[in-house]
Parts: C-alpha cells; structure tokens; sequence
C-alpha cells in the first residue's frame, strides 16, 4: 500500500511545530527525512522552495539526539542546529 502524499502545507505546519516548541528535534528530523524520501511529490513544490527545503533534508539527516562529546563524526547535527535551519526555512518559505 503506497504512503498517503505529504503537502507543502504538511510540510510548514510540521515545521512551525517544531518551532514552537511541540514536536521534539528527534521526532520532526524522523518525520521529515521519511516524508521528503517518500510522501512529497517535490514536483508540485516551486522550484525555490525545494531548494530551501533540499538543505533542510541535508541537515536533519545527520541530526544526532547524542550528546556532542560523543560524536565520532564532526558532521553531526544537534537540535540547536536543526531549529535554526528550520527557522530558516520558515522565513524563506512563508506558511499559508
């Protein structure tokens, strides 16, 4: 059975979630790098939009919930890092 279709609309309110505070960096991070892989037609998202949220995808999928110093990878991303880039996002691309 295919994945129900993930919207843009979907995709803001998922963020501006986040950034308020209701979904924690983890479960938004999971939520997202599962949606933009398998539930949004990015073909129906404007060019400059896929853009803004292409970086965002690159950033959460190296979100680690870990503490910094055990990190082996200096790649890591931590929540901090991933609110800013999703505050990034919303400031780019303005929720309807």
């Amino acid at each position: 059975m295919a994945s129900e279709e993930c919207s843009l609309d979907d995709l803001l309110r998922r963020l501006q979630d986040f950034v308020n505070g209701d979904v924690s960096a983890q479960d938004f991070c999971r939520f997202f790098e599962n949606a933009w892989n398998f539930e949004v037609n990015r073909e129906a998202i404007p060019a400059g939009h896929r853009v803004v949220l292409n970086h965002l995808f690159d950033e959460v999928v190296f979100f680690s919930p870990l503490p910094r110093e055990t990190w082996g990878y200096p790649g890591y991303r931590d929540e901090r890092e991933i609110l800013s880039a999703a505050k990034d996002v919303l400031q780019k691309i303005k929720p309807a």
